[in-house]
């Protein structure tokens, strides 16, 4: 029975190995690009996921990488744009779409704002921080039943008490 464990192992081994290589290569730059953007170097970030897509393109968790390190670095015009081919990729990213709704936000697009957050709470349910940005959102628009029942769903959530009765400052991306 070894043997035919082996018959049917090796070639399995051997065809999962050549991509192995091209992982791991992506892997590798992807993990220098979260580091350096972590530290605050976006640019040598933004190069790193470059290379890691030049071997994958299609991967949805590189383009998000590269969106955040878009965002923190603020290019948004390239951050959204990044967020958006991950969600072509990947349309159920959560996170994609909760940081699409922080541009908007921040743009003054009240609109899209919304969408995207409601988007992203449909794919990850219970965020406190995407219920307080309701919050905020529905109160600007004069919406303030609206903004209050976001507001205690945030405080439900665990949300601060202190942060919910405050306009957001600067944000942090998922």
């Amino acid at each position: 029975m070894g043997g035919a464990a082996l018959l049917i192992l090796f070639p399995l081994a051997a065809f999962t190995r050549l991509p192995a290589g091209r992982m791991d290569q992506e892997l590798h730059h992807y993990n220098i690009g979260i580091v350096l953007d972590h530290g605050g170097e976006h640019e040598a970030a933004i190069a790193e996921f470059q290379k890691a897509l030049s071997v994958h393109p299609q991967d949805s968790v590189l383009l998000f990488a590269l969106a955040n390190a878009y965002f923190r670095k603020g290019d948004l015009n390239a951050a959204k744009q990044n967020y958006l081919a991950a969600l072509r990729v990947h349309p159920h990213h959560p996170d994609a779409a909760f940081n699409l709704g922080l541009i908007y936000f921040h743009e003054g697009d009240l609109e899209q704002a919304e969408e995207w957050f409601l988007k992203s709470d449909s794919l990850k349910k219970d965020q406190p921080d995407t219920h307080y940005l309701l919050s905020v959102i529905y109160r600007r628009k004069g919406l303030l039943e609206k903004s209050g029942e976001a507001k205690a769903r945030a405080l439900a959530l665990g949300a601060d008490p202190a942060m919910v009765e405050r306009d957001p400052g600067p944000v942090i991306v998922r």
